[in-house]
């Protein structure tokens, strides 16, 4: 769970991991000291200082709560062939305010009505805070990892594409097969392989010029074997597999000068005929 969790964390959200420890902290004691003193017209509330420990203490075992909560169901869900992240993020932010609550209600030594009335202020914007940036910082977060995922998945077709060119290309006697869909007439691979992510609308998303393996078993070559075709992924960039058997993903513009090299001349030729309106 915490190796997938890595995959959605990004450097950029460090700022906003500072913004919400300040206002759990910070700004949630001064508002817990400020709901005391207007629900209860405590004429001497608790020290800021008291009630940001209060704070700390309730958020840290709500935290606590949500994440093994959270963890039990994803395990559960796990042995089950059951993908429960939704299911198992929802019941923790289900669980973290009443535990919070809870917490404060020990603390405060009130009723639990008046707990609850002072608890609602402070635990209510902390809530609120978090649902702003977790969309401020998820959403992105499950975008980028999307596209690592479709470019993974086009580098990874590729690669397969090589395997099975080589593996005809010597059971044929040096004859490269005429396209990639000869590939799939031979049973090397599922015609979905030749879908790119980037282009899902096309059955064939990569384009390789069928010629001899040149340069194959040179792990130095910079010879393009085949590539993504223009218009994948928005124009961010394209999966190139070289004759190498090497994968990799290039922006447009390292992209344009690798097809620049003389290595290329034919392949980018080509490529332009094939791409052209």
């Amino acid at each position: 769970m915490f190796e997938k969790l890595g995959n959605y964390t990004h450097w950029w959200m460090l700022p906003m991991l500072g913004v919400f420890l300040g206002a759990w902290l910070i700004g949630g004691g001064y508002l817990l000291r400020a709901s005391l003193h207007k629900k209860l017209a405590q004429r001497r509330p608790p020290r800021v200082g008291q009630c940001v420990l209060h704070m700390f203490l309730g958020g840290t075992a709500a935290a606590l709560a949500g994440l093994v909560v959270a963890y039990l169901i994803y395990v559960i869900g796990s042995r089950a062939d059951t993908m429960l992240v939704l299911p198992a993020g929802l019941t923790a932010l289900l669980i973290m305010p009443l535990v919070a609550y809870l917490v404060l209600f020990g603390l405060l030594n009130l009723s639990a009505r008046q707990s609850l009335s002072v608890a609602l202020l402070p635990v209510g914007g902390l809530i609120l805070l978090t649902v702003v940036l977790g969309a401020a910082a998820g959403i992105p977060a499950i975008i980028i990892r999307q596209r690592e995922r479709d470019q993974n998945l086009a580098l990874r077709n590729l690669q397969l594409i090589h395997r099975a060119a080589v593996g005809s290309y010597e059971r044929n006697f040096g004859k490269p097969p005429r396209d990639l869909s000869e590939l799939v007439e031979r049973n090397y691979f599922d015609a979905k392989v030749l879908q790119s992510p980037g282009l899902p609308g096309r059955q064939v998303g990569f384009f390789y010029l069928s010629t001899p393996a040149r340069g194959k078993d040179d792990p130095n070559s910079r010879r393009i074997f085949a590539c993504d075709m223009q218009g994948s992924y928005g124009g961010r960039g394209r999966g190139v597999v070289l004759v190498s058997g090497e994968p990799m993903w290039l922006k447009e513009k390292a992209f344009q000068a690798l097809l620049g090299e003389p290595d290329n001349e034919q392949f980018a030729e080509a490529l332009r005929a094939a791409e052209a309106p």
